[in-house]
């Protein structure tokens, strides 16, 4: 389930690192402690503020726990890794793994790493359908059917599972269900927390080009309705070029449409019909070119013709002139 907690003071969260160290028989290295939490006020100040940018501190004081609990998860695996009997968390571990602020990201980009290279390029479409929002600060988590997944990433079902699986594997838990929970059509993907999306580079990147996405895909559509409407035109110039642009670099389906609004048919349509009238106006201006310089050079010619009779006609009069002249003589 899920349990919503006020916000923790520092002595809380010393006793959150301490206690469950208490109760299942390792140890903390007090100078991981002291460096924890003084890292954790660094990434959001106890006392309270406020300002422009207040929903950013709120979002990362939201992300104060969960990263706390990954990367003391995260330094637990891996002292575990070393010794089962005496384990140990160290100051070295933590700050090999990147610190409060760099663990999950570092963490997750090693995920990313390990899907193998035939499923790895879903990754960012199975992320991208799991998130909905502009910018980092509004973004949230958007749970998604299985197969909605695999429609998102072109059927590519066996990819999608080998992305899901790595990024939901025991001891990582970036994506829920967690195993050995089986992967059907109904199932539901979800990300564990949306501190995943403020604190991994990648996936914010992610929806950076999802939001840009949506805004090409809505403007295409909104000439779509009006040019239908008989209160638009056709695409041409600079807006032509960069939806073509657009389309080309994403190839987006009609379920990635459905998404924003749907009428992908409709959309894809019109920009067909402005790609071909586009290329029918410069066809035309090409040949109307040709022929001009055509006309040009036909002009060019003849009056070169022109100036050689002329000149032939001279010569004529002076020769019969002269040989008049000779006759005479």
């Amino acid at each position: 389930g899920l349990y919503l907690t006020p916000r923790m003071t520092r002595d809380e969260c010393r006793d959150a690192i301490d206690g469950p160290a208490g109760v299942c028989g390792f140890a903390i290295e007090d100078a991981l402690v002291n460096r924890l939490l003084h890292d954790l006020t660094d990434f959001a100040p106890w006392e309270a503020g406020g300002g422009h940018d207040q929903r950013r501190r709120l979002g990362r004081r939201a992300d104060q726990l969960p990263l706390m609990q990954h990367v003391l998860n995260l330094l637990w695996q891996r002292a575990r890794e070393r010794n089962d009997e005496n384990i140990v968390l160290t100051l070295a571990d933590y700050e090999a793994a990147g610190h409060l602020a760099g663990a999950l990201d570092r963490h997750a980009d090693e995920i990313a790493a390990s899907v193998p290279a035939e499923h790895a390029d879903v990754i960012d479409t199975v992320f991208r359908s799991l998130v909905t929002g502009r910018t980092v600060v509004d973004a949230v988590r958007r749970p998604t059917r299985f197969a909605e997944l695999v429609e998102l990433a072109g059927g590519r079902r066996e990819s999608v599972t080998a992305v899901i699986d790595a990024f939901r594997a025991p001891g990582v838990s970036f994506l829920t269900p967690a195993p050995p929970e089986p992967l059907a059509d109904d199932t539901i993907i979800d990300i564990s927390h949306e501190s995943l999306i403020r604190q991994w580079q990648r996936l914010s990147g992610c929806l950076a080009e999802e939001a840009q996405s949506a805004d090409a895909w809505n403007q295409l559509l909104t000439r779509s309705e009006r040019y239908k409407a008989g209160t638009g035109s056709l695409l041409t110039g600079l807006d032509l070029d960069n939806l073509v642009d657009w389309w080309r670099r994403n190839e987006p389906t009609q379920a990635w449409a459905a998404r924003y609004g749907d009428n992908y048919d409709e959309a894809r349509k019109y920009l067909d019909d402005s790609v071909t009238a586009e290329n029918d106006r410069k066809t035309r201006e090409e040949e109307g070119q040709r022929k001009l310089i055509e006309a040009e050079e036909a002009a060019r010619t003849g009056g070169r013709f022109k100036r050689l009779s002329i000149a032939l006609a001279s010569f004529a009069v002076l020769a019969v002139g002269a040989l008049g002249a000779a006759f005479y003589l």
